[in-house]
């Protein structure tokens, strides 16, 4: 896991990222959206040593992003699937490689398109509960009822015009 645990901050994204922030978590999430199901392809397709895999592929499952199970034969075979918490991650793995596409990419290598009309996604977006497109610049950071008086006027400052 991340060497620094995040989970006691107050902050959301700093727990998101105590719970996904690492490359090779990221990897194995990546990779079980790509339909990946079993540890040694796991470990093939992202090069990850055996103790390495199985430390994420246990704290993933333990925190309810993937879904451990029994093959159905002898019951030796264990595979791994997304879980809907594991699956709520596809738009931040997807804004990850748009943003991999944008700023780190001199080739291409594959590209995002909609299933629908076989148009390029460009970019993934934030919608309010009316329906409504926000960009980055209408974002208003609000505070909860819980927050602590320091993170507060952190998120003041942050969402000063």
């Amino acid at each position: 896991m991340l060497k620094r645990q995040f989970a006691q901050h107050e902050c959301p994204l700093a727990q998101a990222l105590g719970e996904i922030g690492d490359g090779w978590t990221l990897q194995i999430i990546r990779e079980a959206i790509y339909g990946t199901t079993q540890f040694e392809a796991f470990r093939a397709n992202t090069g990850a040593s055996r103790g390495l895999l199985a430390d994420r592929l246990a704290h993933l499952t333990a925190a309810a992003i993937l879904r451990k199970t029994k093959g159905d034969s002898d019951g030796r075979e264990t595979f791994y699937e997304l879980t809907q918490k594991g699956r709520d991650l596809w738009p931040v793995m997807l804004s990850l490689m748009l943003w991999s596409d944008k700023h780190l990419q001199d080739k291409d290598i594959v590209s995002a398109r909609s299933g629908k009309t076989g148009a390029r996604v460009t970019d993934v977006v934030a919608i309010d509960k009316a329906g409504n497109i926000i960009t980055p610049q209408d974002t208003v950071l609000q505070p909860g009822k819980d927050i602590s008086p320091a993170f507060k006027a952190r998120i003041k400052v942050a969402s000063a015009p």
